[in-house]
């Protein structure tokens, strides 16, 4: 027991020494009321100004439970003054943190109506995107089946002018057989017709020869008769 009273009588200045303010330090006056500001380090003293809570000041020295402050923004006597330093604390008070809480919950509603409005548009616009996009791939389907007849047709054309170009190259060709066989049937019904006459005149002469021959026979036979 003695030596728990003794650990305590040891460490208790120590914890109250790391939990006591810092000499220029901002300290703020405690939470629910007002202090009073005093020209010296007991309440005999006078109030040179009373502090609402939350009002901050500046720590300047300690004095067995009292603080001497600057209030911020203050010239003159009532700059400088003791305070109690039990209605002094380091953190901000809670009325200010309620208070910027407040108006840091204001802007983060702010902020969520605006993300909100942002991402309905943006829903919006991805659903505006998206039936584009089922539109664009219908279309671009359409296009590949169109494509493919078109070149699928392009080969029907291509073979079908081919067969054309051959077949007119044959038709040339046999034109130019039909007028070559033509001129050499012309030339040979030429030849047979000039063989045809020279055979009658051949005959023809052949005959005038016999009557001429067989005429001069009877002129020879009368002449004897006579």
């Amino acid at each position: 027991m003695m030596n728990t009273l003794r650990f305590c009588l040891v460490l208790g200045p120590i914890f109250l020494l790391l939990a006591s303010p810092v000499r220029g330090e901002t300290v703020y006056v405690t939470d629910t009321f007002k202090i009073t500001l005093r020209t010296g380090p007991s309440t005999d003293n006078k109030i040179l100004l009373m502090l609402s809570s939350g009002d901050p000041l500046e720590l300047l020295e300690q004095e067995e439970g009292w603080c001497r402050v600057r209030v911020p923004g203050r010239e003159g006597e009532a700059a400088e003054g003791w305070v109690l330093s039990r209605y002094l604390v380091t953190r901000l008070p809670w009325k200010a943190q309620a208070e910027t809480l407040r108006v840091e919950n204001e802007s983060m509603r702010e902020r969520l109506g605006v993300l909100e409005r942002d991402y309905k548009a943006c829903s919006e616009e991805k659903e505006r995107l998206a039936a584009a996009l089922r539109d664009n791939t219908h279309r671009l389907d359409r296009l590949r089946r169109e494509h493919e007849s078109l070149k699928a047709g392009a080969r029907d054309f291509l073979d079908l002018k081919a067969a054309y170009l051959a077949d007119r190259k044959a038709l040339e060709q046999a034109r130019k057989e039909i007028a070559s066989l033509r001129k050499e049937n012309d030339r040979l019904a030429s030849s047979e017709r000039t063989k045809w006459f020279a055979m009658g005149a051949v005959v023809l002469l052949c005959g005038l020869m016999i009557g001429v021959v067989a005429g001069r026979r009877r002129g020879r036979r009368s002449s004897l008769y006579d």
